[in-house]
């Protein structure tokens, strides 16, 4: 019997064979996001799961870390080895960029965090930029609701593509906060199959 990963990479292969991913160079993909990007408390981050089911066909570059806030990438988190979202696009110049942000930033001023990630999408102008919305927990459905009307809002006026995870249901939480293995990858097989379809 086939486990989940397993059955994952083969849909993901089919894609890709599909859409002409065999190419020589592989695409290349910055991913920026906070502690659920991250993978805290797990054993599989979410990151390195992506980049397994993609194999070579993509190089994945995490640039996620806890508590990293759309301020963070703007200006850069001293608290952190991170350097802003711009100098790293500009340096390591992806195809693709995912911005996964919402999870620090759910008591942010709606307004500033609209301001905060609209400009890191414009940042993004020369690669396919990828946005994704916040899990659906049982609790603070408020602040998810208004982190993910201006995240989906961004995503319309820009083009980008969107990836829903609220669409998904709950499904476990490792701590109080952060989402169970089986919940993250759930999450990242959304976000690798957005990925599939830009390359």
């Amino acid at each position: 019997m086939l486990d989940r990963r397993t059955l994952i990479a083969a849909s993901l292969a089919s894609a890709l064979s599909a859409c002409g991913g065999s190419s020589a160079s592989a695409t290349t993909v910055n991913v920026y996001g906070d502690s659920l990007t991250a993978g805290v408390g797990l054993e599989l981050k979410p990151v390195v799961y992506m980049q397994q089911v993609l194999g070579s066909s993509a190089v994945l570059r995490d640039y996620s870390a806890p508590s990293m806030r759309t301020r963070d990438a703007l200006y850069g988190n001293p608290a952190q080895p991170y350097t802003t979202l711009l100098d790293s696009v500009q340096t390591t110049k992806p195809d693709i960029v995912v911005l996964a942000y919402g999870g620090s930033d759910i008591f942010t001023p709606s307004l500033r965090f609209y301001t905060e990630l609209h400009e890191l999408v414009l940042m993004c102008k020369s690669s396919k930029v990828v946005l994704v919305t916040f899990l659906n927990y049982p609790f603070l459905q408020k602040e998810i609701s208004s982190v993910n009307e201006v995240i989906t809002t961004i995503a319309a006026e820009t083009g980008a593509t969107l990836v829903d995870a609220y669409s998904l249901p709950f499904g476990g939480l490792v701590d109080e906060v952060h989402p169970n293995q089986e919940y993250s990858l759930a999450r990242a097989d959304l976000i690798a199959k957005a990925i599939v379809t830009l390359m």
